[in-house]
């Protein structure tokens, strides 16, 4: 989809023990989750910063199943893995 500009994307390991890479856009806060051997798409979701609102970067970090988000600004976002919520 062309309103979509992927800014962002990591591979993890879900709690199932299955690798998914997870990718966030720029302006729409929108962010996906693929199945890495398929690129299916299984999930879509929403999301907001505190700070600019925009996903510019992600990574995992396997050791506290949590994913570090930065929106551009100073701050980082540590999502937890398997609620998204932010921690």
């Amino acid at each position: 989809d062309d309103k979509f500009f992927g800014e962002g994307s990591t591979i993890y390991t879900d709690a199932d023990g299955n690798e998914r890479l997870m990718e966030i856009t720029w302006n729409e806060q929108t962010g996906f989750i693929y199945d890495t051997g398929t690129l299916e798409k299984l999930q879509e979701f929403k999301y907001t910063t505190g700070g600019g609102d925009q996903g510019w970067g992600i990574t995992y970090n396997p050791s506290e199943q949590e994913f570090i988000v930065s929106d551009g600004s100073k701050f980082l976002y540590f999502w937890d893995r398997d609620t998204l919520a932010e921690k």
